[in-house]
């Protein structure tokens, strides 16, 4: 599936809602070079996605499938993965269904990819945070220029990047080398461990300019949502034993301990921080599984996490009681 103009890019919407899908489709109507095909990848959604489609795509070289098995709600990197499969350009936007996109966000890439050649197989885009409404609720820090996959962990653990899907663009082929998105529970940092597997060979370039509007809009996994809680918690750990299963970098890991130690650091205290902020107890077993994951990379030791874990238990548990 080309652009009838001959553009190489295909942005994908998996969609499940329709709430939103309607600003979504007019942020990409509103792009001032739509050289691009369009990918609406429904996953057996409860909502009448055709009808939305029908009154805000006209402008748009878009392909619409209707998937009847709902896969999304077990393991939502596999839709991703048929979504993409599907296409057949050289380049993949995911987009979800209730994000958008700055008018000039297409045009730039391209001139960005004509400037890079094949320098590289991800870039990515600045980024706000949008709400409910659209109103904006937070610019990001802008990133740098380029970076390495080791540099984007960096700033993710000390929250200082986004790694939103809507704001990166990826080559099929390099997507293709590393398995299709790296799975986790909810897919909750599984776009973070792609990026870092997209970005390892060549690192990730950012294009300036037009930022990508990532919605929290209370619905999505993103939000404080107790009874998810635990899930969320066991992917971060699970995201930190893959990390410590791949060879990122190397270069950069070499020599000295400097980087890794501090890398270890932040990881640590990332997924610490997600603990405080879990909101829920946390059982004896998932707490030995997640201390062992976590210390694969960390290596601060199996009983400063447990510890860490139970402090937060019994935290939890005297608020329970008050309350």
């Amino acid at each position: 599936m080309k652009s009838e103009h001959g553009g190489d890019l295909t942005i994908v919407i998996p969609v499940f809602r329709a709430e939103y899908l309607h600003d979504a489709l007019r942020s990409l109507s509103a792009q001032s070079c739509r050289d691009f095909c369009l990918l609406v990848a429904d996953d057996a959604s409860p909502d009448d996605i055709a009808s939305v489609i029908q009154a805000e795509g006209e402008e748009l070289t878009l392909r619409y499938v209707r998937f009847d098995d709902n896969l999304g709600s077990r393991e939502l990197t596999a839709h991703w993965d048929r979504a993409v499969r599907i296409v057949e350009t050289s380049w993949v936007l995911l987009m979800g269904d209730d994000d958008e996109l700055d008018p000039d966000l297409v045009a730039c890439f391209y001139r960005a990819l004509e400037q890079a050649g094949d320098g590289f197989d991800l870039y990515h885009f600045n980024t706000r945070r949008i709400d409910g409404a659209g109103a904006v609720r937070l610019v990001n820090t802008d990133h740098p220029p380029v970076e390495s996959s080791l540099q984007f962990l960096s700033g993710r653990f000390r929250g200082e990047r986004s790694p939103y899907t809507c704001a990166y663009i990826f080559r099929r082929s390099a997507w293709e080398r590393i398995g299709g998105f790296v799975s986790f529970p909810l897919a909750w940092c599984s776009d973070d461990a792609t990026w870092v597997a997209l970005g390892d060979q060549k690192g990730i370039c950012t294009v300036a300019g037009p930022r990508a509007s990532w919605r929290l809009s209370g619905r999505n996994i993103s939000s404080v949502r107790p009874e998810i809680a635990l899930q969320k918690l066991r992917a971060q750990s699970a995201y930190l034993s893959w990390l410590a299963e791949q060879h990122l970098g190397t270069s950069d890991w070499a020599p000295g301990p400097t980087i890794p130690q501090r890398l270890r650091g932040e990881a640590a205290n990332w997924f610490h921080v997600g603990l405080w902020r879990s909101g829920c107890y946390v059982p004896v077993g998932a707490a030995m599984v997640m201390a062992q994951e976590v210390d694969r990379f960390t290596r601060l030791g199996v009983l400063y996490h447990l510890a860490r874990v139970f402090r937060h238990n019994l935290d939890w548990l005297k608020k329970r009681h008050r309350g």
